[in-house]
């Protein structure tokens, strides 16, 4: 799974989860619709990354385990700077795991 955070050259971050809301939509089976805030602390060897706060929110859309998830998010950086932007991607779900992959776009920042 390749997300923001290792795309920006996070190497983790520890989310924890804000709010998610989910609900089957009954126009075809296996129809799921899903709107969440998450957030975490990044950790990277980069200083600009390393204990910036995230957070995104997101609406997921998945028919028998495949959809498109797409949303916007935030990196604080303390009083050095925030930059904020839009994602979107493609998502696959197993029992065990969901994978994203897509890209995202900063549309703005300070500092």
């Amino acid at each position: 799974m390749r997300g923001l955070p290792e795309a920006c050259g996070v190497s983790a971050v520890w989310w924890r989860g804000c709010w998610q809301t989910a609900f089957a939509a009954s126009d075809q089976s296996n129809h799921e619709l899903n709107l969440a805030e998450i957030g975490g602390t990044q950790k990277s060897s980069d200083e600009k990354w390393n204990n910036a706060a995230i957070t995104y929110w997101g609406i997921t859309d998945v028919v028998g385990g495949k959809g498109s998830q797409r949303g916007y998010f935030v990196n604080d950086h303390g009083v050095d700077s925030r930059d904020w932007g839009t994602f979107e991607g493609k998502v696959a779900a197993n029992d065990a795991e969901i994978t994203v992959e897509g890209k995202y776009q900063f549309t703005g920042g300070s500092g």
